[in-house]
């Protein structure tokens, strides 16, 4: 799903290229060193995002957790 999400938001980024350029300084809308930093970055936030609770819910042992609910 992150990179999905990731795909679909350079596309967006670079479709909505044309109405952002002129808030844009000394930059291209579709700069490519941008758009990788700004993927990499959200991309490691979803990974670490989605891989802490992942840990903490594997550290569970299911037979106690059926019996506590």
């Amino acid at each position: 799903m992150i990179g999905v999400g990731i795909v679909a938001g350079v596309a967006l980024a670079l479709a909505s290229g044309r109405v952002i350029a002129s808030l844009l300084f000394e930059m291209s809308p579709s700069d490519p060193v941008v758009l990788l930093m700004t993927a990499t970055a959200l991309g490691v936030v979803a990974g670490i995002a989605g891989f802490v609770p992942a840990i903490r819910a594997a550290r569970i042992n299911p037979v106690v957790a059926l019996q506590s609910e």
